[in-house]
């Protein structure tokens, strides 16, 4: 039995005294005594063990590493013996780094009067990505979770978590979106850094009975707040138990949204609804969840949070009953094309109301809503709810996926081919995308988002052609393949040139966002003065981007300036300088929206090249969408080189690996690849210019897996043996 642990933590209680408590480091015999100490002593990509107990600490993390208290392992959502507590007044963890997991714990902390930016249970720093969040308990903070996460391939899960009565105790938040009390999970453009993508929100328990029985001030359980478009992408919210509180889900500038297998029940909010998108919400692909027992709507899409019209809902096999009197509600004034809600459970064998001919809770596609606006009905809308279901669904019975479809390969450069394709809207929760060089041995290459339609296959062998197929996933299972495409990567790009995409910088900075390869920063087609550029690098001033060109390019192209983006919004001001080992090579003086900058410049023996876009007006940083536009690196390589030979691994302790191989001709770096099962392999290095690299704070007694690749500017070769 749990419930002392799930109980409100009193402003009077005291903490229990600390004996012989420890954090450990695996494969290290020192034990620490607080989890910070641990965390600091670590190396990225280490394993930290967390004895029960109460640790009264924040704990910080800026380097890439498992945390896992004495619950790791174990759902939260079931019975557990005894707990490792952090507890702190202000927040509890802070991530601030890469791929860090938090498994096992309880985190609470004090949710009284401590202002909207302070208090989060976890808080995922801005622009970061690879954070799991899995089997904890955290309660009695401001915020649970602060969200932020910035890549396609590095999935943010939060997983199997109680996450309740997170509440500002002592303070009111209006429905502001941005002001971010009282909510379990929470993001906003400033939160994520401005771009959010790929997020995982499973099988949680989410409650706030502290917002629901003070009344229908605060927003929703998970508020996604961004207040600009192009902000926040796929995301899936799946399988959760979420009760109490004054909304469920609350989403703004949302697009491939995937919202399944919930139950939603006892929401208060009656002018709003449990489940609610107010502007610019597309894509949304909402299936077999129960949403009952809710004032409001069950699921209501308006503008009443931020402007711009809503499109692309599906609310196909849900059970939504017993409700305010309103099922489904839309406003067809800022929502296009038609609402499909088919093979629904309305509360009757009859069907709908509303729209429908039933007699169960209505269906309108022309309604009216707004805060502090009683919802209501109009005629006028186009719907689509039949067929409807006639009894209770299932929900735990999911079908596997439709097939993807439509799927197209090209080679952009020797070492890039760029995949296309169609995601249905039906169950999947991810998508597998896999490879072949025979078209016939397929392997998983990446997991991506269940409605993402692109991706771009990097480092691969130039001249070397490759098969793709894309599978859909869900908990059930997997579709069927789809149609599999390939294309061959060439030799260079336009005579002994490499696009700069191609290539994976060592290092990136940017004022506003995340760096893009082949789009601009807010993720559109790259544009300068109306021309479109098919490859290229998008950024935000203030940014710095370095690459370790390792002397082997002889020349730098690109055209630079202000995305077109921008045009109509504001004037942006920036200065591109390409800097070569310390030296200027170019400087394009300060451009504003309308003007070019083309530059050619030689880079022959550059070890490390900087591209640098400044702010034109000092610590101004408005409509400064930087980009390097068409950017190629130029050559005199001909051929990739061959794949490593004599490739060896030996243990030099319990923490660490020595891999040597013999010298490749032509070759100018070596790239290293592991793996825990000899399948799936993650690069670990680049840019080895030696031919032997120590792997180190490796977990003991387990058997990694090593392969390596040559690499020179013409591309990668392939790869080497497998050697363990």
């Amino acid at each position: 039995m749990r419930s002392s642990r799930r109980s409100r933590r009193s402003a009077f209680e005291n903490l229990e005294a600390r004996r012989l408590f420890a954090a450990h480091i695996v494969g290290s015999t020192v034990s620490y005594s607080t989890i910070q100490a641990a965390v600091n002593a670590a190396s990225a990509g280490a394993t930290i063990n967390v004895d029960a107990g109460t640790y009264n600490e924040t704990v910080t993390i800026n380097k890439s590493l498992t945390l896992r208290g004495a619950e790791a392992g174990v759902d939260a959502r079931n019975s557990r013996g005894s707990e490792t507590i952090v507890y702190a007044t202000k927040t509890v963890i802070d991530i601030q780094t890469n791929d860090v997991t938090i498994d096992g714990f309880t985190i609470e902390g004090n949710d009284s009067d401590i202002g909207a930016q302070l208090g989060a249970g976890v808080l995922m720093e801005p622009s970061i990505h690879g954070t799991h969040v899995l089997n904890n308990i955290i309660q009695n903070n401001v915020t649970g979770i602060y969200l932020s996460n910035n890549s396609n391939t590095d999935m943010c899960v939060i997983q199997h978590n109680i996450i309740q009565d997170n509440f500002e105790a002592n303070n009111y938040w209006t429905k502001t979106p941005g002001e971010n009390g009282s909510r379990e999970i929470y993001t906003d453009g400033t939160v994520s850094g401005d771009y959010l993508t790929n997020v995982l929100i499973d099988s949680n328990i989410i409650s706030n009975k502290n917002n629901y029985n003070g009344g229908d001030e605060d927003e929703g359980l998970i508020a996604l707040q961004a207040l600009g478009a192009n902000k926040q992408f796929n995301i899936a919210i799946t399988n959760n138990t979420m009760s109490y509180g004054s909304k469920a889900l609350l989403a703004t500038n949302v697009t491939n949204l995937v919202f399944m297998g919930n139950t939603i029940t006892n929401f208060n909010d009656g002018s709003s609804g449990p489940v609610r998108f107010e502007g610019n919400d597309n894509v949304v692909d909402i299936q077999y969840n129960t949403i009952d027992n809710n004032a409001g709507p069950g699921i209501a899409a308006d503008s009443s949070g931020v402007a711009g019209d809503s499109s692309g809902f599906v609310v196909n096999n849900n059970n939504i009953y017993s409700n305010d009197g309103i099922g489904v509600l839309t406003i067809a004034s800022v929502y296009n094309g038609p609402l499909i809600a088919v093979g629904d459970w309305w509360g009757s064998a009859s069907g709908p109301s509303g729209d429908g001919p039933g007699t169960g809770q209505a269906v309108w596609a022309n309604g009216n809503s707004g805060h502090g606006v009683h919802p209501t009905g109009a005629a006028g809308g186009t719907v689509t709810f039949s067929p409807w279901a006639t009894a209770l669904i299932n929900i735990a019975s999911i079908p596997v996926a439709a097939t993807p479809s439509n799927l197209a390969a090209s080679a952009t450069s020797t070492s890039q081919i760029q995949l296309s394709w169609t995601a249905p809207m039906s169950t999947a929760v991810d998508q597998l995308i896999q490879r072949s060089t025979d078209g016939v041995n397929f392997t998983t290459i990446a997991t991506v988002p269940a409605l993402l339609t692109s991706y771009s296959d990097t480092n691969l062998s130039g001249g070397t052609k490759y098969y793709y197929r894309i599978i859909a996933s869900n908990f059930t299972g997997n579709s069927a393949p789809s149609g599999v495409a390939s294309a061959t990567t060439g030799g260079s790009v336009g005579g002994g040139s490499v696009a700069l995409s191609s290539l994976n910088w060592s290092s990136a900075t940017t004022g506003y966002g995340s760096v893009q390869k082949n789009q601009s920063v807010a993720g559109n087609t790259l544009t300068l003065n109306g021309v479109g550029y098919a490859t290229g690098i998008g950024t935000h001033a203030a940014s710095t981007i370095v690459y370790n060109l390792a002397g082997q390019y002889t020349n730098f192209a690109s055209d630079a300036g202000i995305d077109s983006e921008e045009d109509g919004r504001g004037t942006g001001e920036v200065d591109f300088k390409v800097i070569g080992d310390g030296k200027t090579l170019f400087d394009s003086g300060v451009l504003t929206n309308d003007q070019v900058a083309h530059i050619n410049v030689s880079v022959a023996g550059v070890q490390t090249l900087q591209l640098v876009a400044t702010n034109g007006i000092s610590n101004n940083i408005d409509y400064d969408h930087a980009d390097w536009a068409g950017a190629t690196l130029s050559s005199s390589a001909t051929s990739v080189p061959s794949a490593p030979t004599g490739v060896a691994a030996a243990a030099l302790s319990a923490s660490s690996i020595k891999i040597s191989w013999a010298a490749t001709s032509g070759a100018a770096s070596y790239s290293l690849d592991r793996s825990t099962d000899g399948a799936s392999f993650t690069t670990v290095a680049t840019g080895i210019t030696a031919t032997s690299y120590t792997d180190g704070s490796l977990g003991s007694n387990t058997t990694y897996y090593y392969r390596i690749r040559a690499v020179n500017s013409a591309g990668s070769s392939g790869n080497s043996s497998v050697v363990n």
